[in-house]
């Protein structure tokens, strides 16, 4: 028996006042791990820390836990992805909306020759750079 492992807490109280005793007892030579608050232990000839420390129940809780959690990663990556499909959809249709609009305007009213007050561009083309005006107009389409 190993007497440097660590062992975990108690499985029946969650205790950490753990104790090992070795001695010759009923079966011979025996390792006792016991819990000191509630006596839950064990009585073994074999590595007494070993069979203490081994949890199949909890590892294979934790091991589903792992899988769990993984696979909830997944599925908000994948969440995230179609979020992201959607704002890109979402950005094209207003794009089309607005052209649709412009051209729908620019239709509509072609026989006025509307031009920008600042630059004097025809409505529907790009105003000069350095045009008040259109820094205007680009601040009322994103409103």
């Amino acid at each position: 028996m190993s007497e440097c492992q660590e062992l975990k807490p108690c499985p029946f109280c969650g205790c950490e006042n753990i104790s090992i005793k070795v001695g010759v007892y009923r079966n011979g030579d025996t390792s006792i791990v016991e819990c000191e608050d509630c006596n839950g232990g064990i009585e073994t000839p074999d590595d007494a820390v070993a069979i203490w420390n081994s949890r199949p129940v909890e590892d294979e809780l934790r091991a589903e836990i792992e899988k769990l959690e993984s696979a909830l990663v997944d599925m908000m990556k994948l969440g995230i992805n179609r979020v992201k499909d959607l704002r890109a959809e979402n950005d094209a249709l207003k794009a089309a909306l607005r052209e649709l609009r412009e051209s729908q305007y620019r239709k509509h009213y072609a026989h006025f020759n509307l031009t920008c007050n600042g630059c004097q561009a025809l409505y529907g083309e790009d105003c000069a750079p350095d045009c008040p005006w259109a820094a205007a107009g680009k601040l009322l389409e994103e409103e």
